[in-house]
């Protein structure tokens, strides 16, 4: 995958690409999910077991943070494309022309946020699923089968003074989940279920229910304040050896919180 996005940004930087455009996911977002698929896949969280003194840990930090300025929010690592508008950076790629399949190789999306019809842009930009698929996040190793999936939670606070209140209003999200949110949520095994939202005869529905279906709620550690590393590292003032050792250490005392 990385492979694939050296390339065509060597093609863009060539004039190769003429038209096409390709955004991937951004660079933090790269690096949350495989730290998170390292986790699920080398590390014990649950006892406390980890090592990221490997070269494959190693790979991650340098493909991710190797040769661009973590503090310039413009210009980030030149192998992640993402949209920008007027010098401001759009997570959300609705304003970008990310549906016209003429010209776009691939994007990375939310698949809920995908497939969940917004009809007054999926009109403007004449949008039609029968054009596109949905593939998972590369895995990192051809032994991991399962794509790391993502569940929202809610909880009601035990001090609470309006815990029934609260009860209640888990309990219509729980009965019917599309009465809290426009999004299609993959609750049910059952295709026949989604009729109402979505074809379930098209091809890129039966991607994302696969994904689905095949997914795996694992628990990584997610890299927020153990990675202080990132910018030290990148601005040389330790060595990739040694910003190792900090998200080793950061992470471990974290578990043991």
């Amino acid at each position: 995958y990385v492979d694939l996005l050296q390339r065509l940004h060597n093609d863009k930087i060539a004039g190769k690409l003429e038209n096409y455009i390709y955004y991937a996911e951004s660079v933090h977002i790269f690096y949350y999910l495989c730290s998170l698929y390292y986790d699920i896949e080398f590390n014990d969280l649950k006892n406390k077991m980890i090592n990221y003194r490997t070269d494959m840990f190693k790979d991650i930090i340098k493909t991710a943070w190797d040769g661009w300025d973590y503090t310039d929010e413009l210009h980030g690592n030149p192998l992640f494309e993402v949209a920008i508008i007027d010098n401001i950076v759009y997570d959300d790629y609705v304003y970008y022309p990310e549906f016209d399949t003429e010209n776009l190789l691939f994007h990375y999306k939310i698949i809920s946020d995908f497939l969940s019809p917004i009809k007054s842009i999926y009109d403007e930009y004449d949008f039609q699923f029968e054009k596109w698929r949905i593939y998972p996040f590369p895995k990192m190793t051809d032994n991991f089968n399962k794509n790391s999936i993502s569940v929202d939670s809610a909880l009601i606070n035990p001090y609470s003074n309006n815990k029934e209140e609260a009860l209640e209003y888990l309990d219509v999200i729980a009965k019917d989940p599309f009465k809290a949110t426009n999004e299609i949520i993959f609750t049910q095994k059952d295709k026949e279920f989604y009729k109402e939202f979505i074809d379930i005869n098209l091809p890129v529905f039966n991607d994302a229910y696969d994904i689905i279906e095949n997914g795996y709620i694992g628990v990584g550690y997610i890299p927020l304040y153990e990675d202080d590393f990132i910018i030290d590292y990148q601005q040389g003032r330790i060595t990739l050896e040694e910003a190792v050792e900090r998200k080793q250490r950061n992470v471990e005392i974290a578990l043991n919180e």
